[in-house]
């Protein structure tokens, strides 16, 4: 199977498993929002009275990989990182909306950065949604990260077992720090397998 092909295998599963009765031109509309959504910590958090709706942050068909030199998560004390290519890094179109895919089968390392499309003021909740086919090799678990700013300030980060069957991870963060439209965000994956990931959305959730 493709990695188109298995793409949007996972949107249609996602569709249909986990995200039932979400809008067919991609993503959650505002009346969905309104019915409030998980925080970290397996709460709610009332956004009934949001009067946006989620606004994207990012453009999944504007990421570029960093270089090792420009990479805020390589350690000078750590061994050099196993580069993901471009040709197993890219924007896919599926049928709810464009997704980055980063594809580890041959590579085990991926950072992406691109600038934010909106502002991000303090106390904004910021709402991410990553994918991950089975995660059926590899020789340790799987590190997620997303994180904002000039000094690449975590906004998120999680390690996924090997093993792990297809699955959703999904949350929502406050921001304590304002950043301005233009600032960086990044997107990290490392470990290596016979693995397929996809960045679904970033969206700021409230005002």
């Amino acid at each position: 199977m493709s990695r188109s092909e298995k793409t949007v295998a996972g949107c249609l599963t996602l569709c249909a498993g986990l995200w039932m009765g979400c809008p067919s031109g991609g993503g959650l509309d505002a009346d969905t929002w309104d019915a409030g959504v998980t925080d970290v910590d397996g709460g709610q958090l009332d956004v009934a009275d949001t009067a946006e709706a989620p606004l994207s942050l990012v453009d999944n068909t504007a990421w570029h990989l960093v270089s090792v030199d420009d990479d805020p998560f390589v350690t000078s004390d750590g061994p050099a990182p196993d580069l993901c290519p471009d040709a197993d890094v890219g924007a896919e179109t599926t049928p709810d909306g464009v997704w980055l895919e980063i594809d580890t089968t041959g590579c085990a390392w991926a950072t992406l950065s691109q600038g934010l499309l909106e502002e991000v003021p303090a106390g904004s909740h910021i709402h991410i949604v990553v994918t991950h086919f089975e995660l059926v090799a590899g020789d340790t678990d799987y590190t997620v990260r997303v994180a904002l700013g000039e000094d690449a300030e975590p906004l998120w980060e999680t390690e996924v077992a090997l093993g792990s069957a297809y699955a959703l991870l999904e949350t929502t963060v406050e921001v304590a720090t304002a950043y301005d439209v233009g600032a960086p965000i990044w997107f990290h994956v490392s470990n290596h397998g016979t693995n397929n990931w996809a960045l679904v959305t970033v969206e700021r959730i409230t005002p």
